[in-house]
C-alpha cells in the first residue's frame, strides 16, 4: 500500500461530520386525555413503520404513571399484519410522570429492519397517555400476552372502546448507512498518462443519491501529484459547464494501491460525478479498449482550478480513447 501524504483539502460542498442520523419513530410525545386502567394489555402500532434498516438506540414516551413498561419491535408477517414476530424489547421502570427519555447501551439496542413497527406492554396499568381519533380500529392488540424474542404470534384482538388511538411514545431510531461504491476495481493496469495537466472526469461515476463521500482508493502506477476531485455537471452527459464541487490534492510517494480515508466526508449530491487532475505526469493506472472509440471521460487540460468555478473539459482524448481507470469512492448515504 501507498503511503499518501495529504496536502490540503478544497471543499465547496458542506463538510458532515460521521455523526449519527437520529429520527423519532411513532407519536407526538405530550400529555393526552386518556390512560389505560387495564392491566396485561399489548398494543403494536401497525401503521408507524421504520423506514429502513438500522437501530432502536432509546425511547421517548409520557409517563401518566409509575409503573413497569415493556418498549417493544415488531415484525408483521406482511405489510399492516397483526401477525408479528417479538425482535426485541426494553423493560423500563418508570418513575414519576412527564416526558421520560430511555437512552440504551450499545448491548441493549435492537436492530431493525424496514416495515417492522413499535408496539408496548403494560404488565399493571397502563403508563403512557393516548388520545382518540374517528375511524377503524389502528392498533394491534392482545391481553396478557408474554411474548417471548423470536417467536410469532397473532395480536387481533378487539379494542372495543374508541379503537382508534394515538399514544405518546416513539423509538429513537438510528438509520442504518448504505455504504457503496462508485469507481472501478483497484488493480494493476498497463499505462499510466504521460502528459501534465490533464483533467479527467469519468461520466460513468454517477453518484445515485444524496450522501458522503468517505474515501478514496486508486492504484498508483508511479509517484507524482494527483488532485482527486467531486465534479457537478449542469446537465447529465454533459461535459461542458461543469462545477468542481471539491478537490483534495495529494502527494503520492510510492507505487502501488492507495487508500485515502476522509476524516471530514464531503458531502455530494445525486449526479455529482468523480474526476481527478495530474499536475505532472499521470499518477492512476489505466487499460485502454483499442477496438473502441467510445471516450467515456470528460477531458481538458487545465493549468489551475479552483473549487466553486466551472469548466468546459469538453476536449477530445486523441490516443487511446475508451480508458478504463483504477479509481473508485466510498459513499455513504444518508
Amino acid at each position: 500500500m501507498s503511503l499518501i501524504l495529504q496536502t490540503f483539502v478544497l471543499i465547496l460542498a458542506t463538510l458532515v461530520a460521521n455523526s449519527i442520523q437520529q429520527e423519532l419513530k411513532g407519536w407526538p410525545i405530550n400529555n393526552r386525555i386518556y390512560v389505560d386502567s387495564g392491566s396485561g394489555l399489548t398494543f403494536v402500532a401497525k401503521d408507524i413503520t421504520f423506514s429502513a434498516a438500522g437501530q432502536v438506540i432509546g425511547w421517548k414516551f409520557y409517563s401518566r404513571r409509575s409503573n413497569p413498561l415493556y418498549l417493544q419491535v415488531w415484525r408483521p408477517k406482511s405489510p399492516r399484519s397483526c401477525t408479528l414476530t417479538l425482535i426485541g424489547e426494553t423493560r423500563v421502570d418508570v418513575s414519576g410522570t412527564g416526558i421520560k427519555t430511555v437512552n440504551l447501551a450499545e448491548n441493549e439496542r435492537i436492530s431493525v429492519q424496514k416495515g417492522d413497527v413499535i408496539g408496548w406492554k403494560n404488565p399493571k396499568t397502563g403508563v403512557i397517555p393516548f388520545s382518540t381519533n374517528s375511524g377503524a380500529q389502528n392498533l394491534c392488540f392482545k391481553y396478557y400476552l408474554n411474548a417471548e424474542v423470536g417467536t410469532e404470534y397473532d395480536v387481533t384482538q378487539r379494542i372495543t372502546w374508541r379503537p382508534n388511538r394515538s399514544y405518546s411514545v416513539a423509538a429513537i431510531f438510528s438509520v442504518q448507512p448504505r455504504e457503496y461504491e462508485i469507481g472501478f476495481p483497484i488493480i494493476n493496469r498497463s499505462y499510466r498518462d504521460s502528459g501534465s495537466f490533464m483533467t479527467f472526469v469519468d461520466k460513468r461515476t454517477t453518484i445515485p443519491a444524496d450522501g458522503r463521500l468517505t474515501g478514496w482508493e486508486f492504484y498508483a502506477k508511479a509517484t507524482g501529484r494527483i488532485n482527486l476531485q467531486v465534479w457537478r455537471p449542469e446537465k447529465s452527459g454533459q461535459c461542458n459547464n461543469m462545477l468542481l464541487v471539491a478537490e483534495i490534492r495529494l502527494q503520492v510517494s510510492s507505487a502501488g494501491v492507495a487508500t485515502l480515508p476522509l476524516s471530514d466526508p464531503i458531502q455530494v449530491k445525486a449526479g455529482d460525478l468523480i474526476g481527478w487532475s495530474n499536475p505532472g505526469k499521470g499518477v492512476i493506472a489505466f487499460d485502454a479498449n483499442f477496438s473502441s472509440r467510445t471516450q467515456n471521460q470528460c477531458f481538458g487540460f487545465m493549468s489551475n482550478s479552483n473549487v466553486g468555478q466551472r469548466y468546459n473539459p469538453t476536449g477530445r482524448i486523441t490516443w487511446a480513447t475508451d480508458r478504463t481507470y483504477s479509481v473508485k469512492a466510498h459513499l455513504s448515504e444518508p
